[in-house]
């Protein structure tokens, strides 16, 4: 295992770190398409692996850094440099992608004020969520109201109302 582990170790490390940095720069820049999210999030993970055998082999070097002042510069300026992400306000704000955002904005409303925004008559929403499953007993209620009492997802609404 140890030769095994030493000549596979420092490949696993780099490629899986340059998968990571690859495809962190791709999400960072906006380019391409949605694969680098999974690679990246999943890749990463498995980066984990080899990272942690590369403590576990060289557990007593890496104490010794620990001891040392550019280590402990090094997690100061990561921890100070992560801070800021945790306080911006995102309370009330809808995570993920803008069009997810939008969409969470779009249901606080009930299907009349969303007529003219969709370009579809109210009655229509109404009939295609209800054939859907949503209870449109009360067309008043916001649309995620309506997903609440029915017992289904904002996305479930949104594929509804998405069918011709």
């Amino acid at each position: 295992m140890t030769s095994t582990f030493r000549k596979y170790a420092t490949p696993m490390i780099t490629t899986f770190f340059v998968v990571s940095l690859v495809s962190g720069l791709a999400l960072f820049f906006h380019l391409g398409g949605r694969a680098w999210h999974g690679i990246h999030e999943w890749l990463s993970i498995v980066l984990i692996i080899p990272f942690a055998l590369h403590l576990w082999k060289n557990w007593r070097p890496m104490v010794n850094y620990f001891k040392r002042m550019p280590m402990m510069l090094s997690l100061v300026v990561a921890v100070a440099l992560s801070v800021p992400f945790f306080m911006v306000n995102t309370e009330g704000a809808a995570g993920g992608p803008p069009q997810f955002a939008l969409v969470e904005r779009l249901i606080d409303n009930n299907a009349a004020t969303l007529s003219p925004v969709l370009g579809i008559p109210a009655d229509v929403i109404v009939t295609r969520l209800d054939t859907a499953g949503f209870d449109m007993s009360s067309p008043e209620l916001s649309l995620r109201d309506v997903a609440a009492l029915s017992g289904k997802t904002a996305f479930q609404l949104s594929a509804a109302l998405a069918r011709p």
